[in-house]
């Protein structure tokens, strides 16, 4: 109810201009209105928006009482213009004597006459009204296209555009192969919105992961502005592509300002980056916190000594054999391999006649190494802790039944 009230009375100070009692007749009719859609269980919200603001109404209200005020003076005018010279003769008292003959012609003469004169003026004012429109569609011509899409909407059919607009979503003033590049437009305006609405969320995720980063201890500030920054752009982006897809009115002055801000903020940020960047130590020796594991297989060879025991190694890199012989081995071999722990996950698997051995990448892990040690502003050197070691001791009579698959 408050919402209700509210609106009307928006509405009531909107209308200026206008008498009391027009007022008075257009608050009534949208009370009934509101009234009538409240009885069909419609919320207060959806009627408001239905009717549009206060100030639209306002607008359409006063334009089509404009409307009504021309079109009434324009009959009222030619009204006056038709009927200015007849002047039809008052009925006079019967008298006794009756006219005579002489008398009657001459009325009816006369009477004649200023029917003819004012057929004439009639055609007359109509060539003068045919004229003045001529004129005023020949300024026209000179205007712009948008002017005079305006101007005839405004005066010749108000209400009809709107109403076709409201049901078909076309433009009425407007050609097939326009409408067609307007379609085209939308639809690529529409996808374009999509995709930067979808890079503006992970920029947004990324923001906030960097900022929990923070509160784990890693204190990089300028990275966090520069996504900051980043963020706030794409934003922009966002909404002037959306303005422009749907028509509606960009404010030139908001736009740049914004830009120029958000530029700012970026390149604050990359400069703060730069120079906490700048004091990050690498270090090239990484044993002073970090140590390689050991992982020591003795295995098996077949029984069957025609049989041959086939030995694969997966991992990123080609990896580099070391084979020692110990003749003390007796139908027996191992498998010793070296690695950084925190950048791989070790892996064995023994059949009869193979051995696969895999030290798999774990992406996480390795992360999670990196931003530990950011926390103490140092890298350690990469190459360093994706080193491996692999050595296969066998004894040398059975070289050749042991195969080494790179």
């Amino acid at each position: 109810m408050k919402k209700e009230k509210k609106y009307l009375s928006e509405l009531e100070s909107k209308l200026k201009g206008i008498s009391k009692k027009k007022k008075e007749e257009i608050i009534n009719k949208y009370q009934e209105k509101i009234k009538k859609e409240k009885e069909n269980n419609k919320r207060i919200v959806d009627i408001l928006k239905e009717l549009g603001t206060a100030e639209e109404v306002s607008k359409k209200e006063i334009e089509k009482l404009k409307s009504n005020n021309k079109m009434k003076s324009l009959f009222k005018n030619i009204k006056e213009f038709i009927t200015k010279d007849i002047q039809l003769p008052k009925k006079e008292k019967s008298k006794k004597k009756k006219k005579s003959k002489s008398e009657k012609t001459k009325y009816k003469r006369r009477l004649k006459y200023k029917i003819n004169k004012t057929k004439d003026s009639i055609r007359n004012g109509f060539a003068n009204i045919k004229k003045s429109i001529k004129t005023k569609l020949s300024r026209k011509k000179k205007d712009t296209l948008k002017e005079n899409i305006i101007e005839t909407k405004e005066e010749i059919v108000e209400e009809l555009p709107n109403v076709i607009e409201s049901i078909t979503e076309k433009k009425v003033f407007e050609s097939k192969s326009t409408r067609i590049r307007r379609t085209i437009f939308k639809t690529i305006g529409i996808v374009i919105t999509i995709c930067l609405l979808f890079l503006w969320l992970w920029v947004t995720v990324i923001l906030m992961a960097s900022m929990f980063a923070i509160l784990d201890g890693i204190k990089f500030y300028g990275l966090n502005i520069a996504i900051l920054g980043i963020d706030i752009l794409l934003l922009i982006i966002v909404i002037l592509v959306n303005k422009a897809v749907l028509n509606k009115k960009i404010s030139v002055k908001w736009t740049i300002i914004s830009i120029i801000l958000t530029l700012v903020i970026i390149a604050l940020g990359i400069t703060l980056f730069i120079k906490q960047v700048s004091n990050i130590d690498i270090v090239k020796d990484v044993s002073d916190k970090y140590s390689m594991t050991r992982k020591y297989e003795k295995l098996n060879l077949p029984s069957n000594i025609d049989k041959k025991m086939y030995i694969s190694f997966n991992t990123n890199y080609d990896t580099q054999y070391i084979v020692e012989y110990d003749n003390t081995l007796e139908n027996k071999f191992t498998i010793e391999t070296k690695y950084y722990e925190s950048y791989y996950d070790y892996y064995m698997k023994k059949n009869s006649n193979d051995v696969y051995v895999s030290l798999s990448v774990d992406f996480r892990d390795r992360l999670s190494v990196y931003l530990e040690n950011l926390k103490e502003n140092k890298i350690y050197d990469k190459n360093e802790l994706s080193r491996y070691i692999v050595k296969i001791t066998m004894n040398e009579r059975d070289k050749e039944r042991i195969i080494i698959e790179n």
